[in-house]
């Protein structure tokens, strides 16, 4: 969901992506309202699922958003109550333990509330506890690094050593994200409940040429998005969606870059046949969909669904989803 917020701020004014050109519209646009109630929890069911070489990763979970005013138009706090993670089909028992461990990790971010900044039209500003989710995310990732020998102990020593290094790999990529970064991973569910009071023409789509760092990595991704808002013709619901592509080359970039850190951290580079597993190209293809209700301007569900195809083959496929439920 990084991408549709990226392309909400963007949008909204307050945030920059990269490098971006638009083409014109020439109908005005219609901004989306935003009047939630306050003080009131409002609270999400929220599902993601991957699919690689038949075997389903899920991530459920149960959201729950309450808004204040404040000074700088209203303070959001969201807060997770419930998550858990499984697997189903071809290999999900091989990775049993580290279902488990990514259980525990989710336990420990359980009603810890992130308190984000909204101006007036709902927009992100920015995340007010950043700091102190930092320092959450380091420990709970350096605690599980630390404990590989209890928590994975059904594995082999060597097995040990490599989920163990292929951890502190992962801790240290947390550690080295600037703070755009971070905040872009930890708002990402949040974003699905959120339209940062856009204004779009109703009815035609905007395009837009995108360049952007990718996160985890140094390589800079070309993506080509159009995003669009349709109103039903009484005025109780607004349907913003969008489509996006990424450059395959760009894309092959930067997953051999990522694979081949982790393959050093692991004491794996150089491993005979570890390079001739880069796909060459690996193309990308996005669509999101939010569905809003008007007046208020509260998203009652949102859609997410990302393929990877690498060299010509459908390579892995996500999901996630969020529906309102009060």
């Amino acid at each position: 969901m990084s991408l549709f917020g990226d392309i909400l701020a963007l949008l909204g004014g307050q945030r920059t992506t990269g490098s971006a050109g638009a083409a014109a519209v020439a109908a005005p646009a219609m901004p989306l309202p935003f009047d939630p109630p306050l003080g009131t929890p409002i609270r999400y069911a929220y599902q993601s699922q991957r699919q690689r070489r038949g075997m389903v990763q899920t991530t459920s979970s149960r959201e729950e958003m309450t808004l204040f005013r404040s000074d700088t138009g209203y303070r959001l706090q969201w807060v997770t109550r419930a998550a858990n993670h499984a697997a189903t089909g071809p290999g999900s028992a091989d990775i049993g333990m580290l279902l488990q461990a990514m259980n525990r990790l989710a336990a420990g971010t359980l009603d810890r509330p992130l308190l984000i900044d909204l101006d007036p039209a709902g927009d992100v500003l920015g995340l007010a506890n950043l700091a102190e989710w930092r320092a959450i995310s380091a420990d709970l990732v350096a605690g599980l690094a630390e404990a590989v020998d209890e928590q994975f102990s059904g594995l082999p020593a060597a097995g040990r050593a490599q989920v163990a290094a292929m951890l502190a790999a992962v801790a240290r990529q947390y550690d080295e994200q600037d703070d755009e970064q971070r905040e872009n991973d930890l708002l990402e569910i949040a974003m699905m409940a959120l339209h940062c009071g856009i204004a779009l023409p109703v009815g035609q789509c905007l395009e837009l040429d995108i360049a952007k760092p990718a996160r985890w990595g140094d390589e800079l991704v070309s993506q080509r998005v159009a995003i669009g808002m349709d109103r039903n013709p009484s005025g109780t619901w607004a349907r913003v969606h969008m489509t996006a592509s990424a450059d395959p080359g760009d894309m092959a970039r930067l997953a051999q870059q990522q694979a081949e850190r982790l393959l050093e951290s692991a004491g794996s580079a150089g491993t005979p046949g570890s390079a001739a597993a880069f796909p060459q190209r690996l193309a990308f293809r996005e669509r999101t969909q939010q569905l809003i209700a008007l007046p208020g301007g509260l998203v009652q569900r949102a859609s997410w669904h990302r393929e990877i195809i690498a060299d010509g083959r459908r390579h892995r496929v996500e999901e996630r989803r969020i529906r309102r439920e009060n």
